[in-house]
């Protein structure tokens, strides 16, 4: 069974899980051109939370009650990992950035800040995993990746 949540901050988007994960996304203002104005109020299957959460070992999905008529959606990393692929699967240029969080998770909150230190660790991760496929802004490719350690060369 499919579970629907709509999340009206800090952009309106319809999210779409299954018991064991996040199958997907989309826009609310895309839902509502397709179904109607105000389908996406207006449909008892979609269920309303105020923001997005990040917990990364919590459960999938999980309603956090904050105070009377506010209810937050927590997700767990492979839900931030589902958001980001998907999100980036629809851009020309097939690439995600720091400044695309922001589409999901509220500026100035402590989910903001561990989604985008997430993403800059996993980016530094895959760099040194795979410096072959990095891209300089003028397009050529670096010779090795810097590391964050002083690691000690072998002389």
């Amino acid at each position: 069974m499919i579970e629907f949540f709509k999340i009206t901050h800090p952009r309106p988007i319809i999210y779409a899980f299954t018991d064991l994960r996040l199958v997907g996304f989309q826009w609310a203002d895309d839902f509502d051109r397709e179904h109607g104005e105000h389908a996406s109020n207006n449909d008892p299957a979609i269920q309303r939370c105020a923001a997005l959460r990040l917990e990364f070992h919590g459960d999938v999905k999980r309603l956090v009650h904050v105070a009377e008529n506010h209810t937050d959606l927590e997700i767990n990393a492979d839900g931030l990992w589902t958001i980001l692929i998907h999100h980036a699967s629809r851009k020309p240029n097939k690439t995600i950035a720091s400044d695309d969080i922001g589409l999901f998770f509220e500026k100035h909150t402590n989910d903001r800040n561990d989604a985008d230190w997430f993403l800059e660790h996993f980016v530094k991760a895959m760099a040194k995993r795979f410096p072959e496929k990095l891209h300089k802004p003028n397009g050529n490719r670096p010779s090795r990746v810097k590391s964050d350690h002083n690691e000690r060369k072998p002389s």
